[in-house]
């Protein structure tokens, strides 16, 4: 069964390919930091295993994207929606790792500030779905 199909959104492309390449370079900086740190504790190593798992499937994001971009219309498939979350998701592991093993007590706010960002989004997205559904106003394209 095919996936849906929808219309490529071009601003929301170059808006992700902005926000994973800066996930890759961030990842570098911190993969460059653990080279002058060998040998690694347990906390960076789970920071290198991180990194290197993200970094692949941030590129391949941005691959796919720059395909999208010679098409009119492109698929959300599950696989490229599992790469997004675990290219995301890799990296602040990563993040989560490196602050720990310099304070547990900042890996701790940082933990707490990041759950707050996304409760926060969460919030506002569904906030702004049900103003938009009340004044009839179209839903934004949902492609990746």
């Amino acid at each position: 069964m095919p996936d849906k199909m929808y219309k490529v959104n071009q601003q929301k492309r170059l808006q992700s390919n902005f926000m994973y390449g800066g996930l890759i370079g961030i990842g570098t900086l911190f993969i460059i930091d653990l080279i002058n740190q060998t040998p690694l504790d347990g906390t960076l190593t789970i920071a290198l295993f991180c990194f290197s798992i993200a970094l692949p499937f941030l590129s391949l994001l941005i691959v796919r994207n720059y395909l999208e971009a010679t098409y009119e219309y492109t698929v959300q498939s599950a696989h490229m929606r599992l790469a997004s979350w675990i290219g995301i998701l890799g990296i602040f592991s990563g993040l989560l790792a490196e602050i720990w093993h310099i304070s547990w007590i900042a890996g701790c706010i940082f933990l707490l500030c990041s759950l707050w960002g996304i409760i926060g989004y969460s919030l506002f997205q569904t906030t702004l779905k049900k103003a938009h559904q009340r004044e009839g106003a179209e839903e934004p394209d949902q492609s990746s």
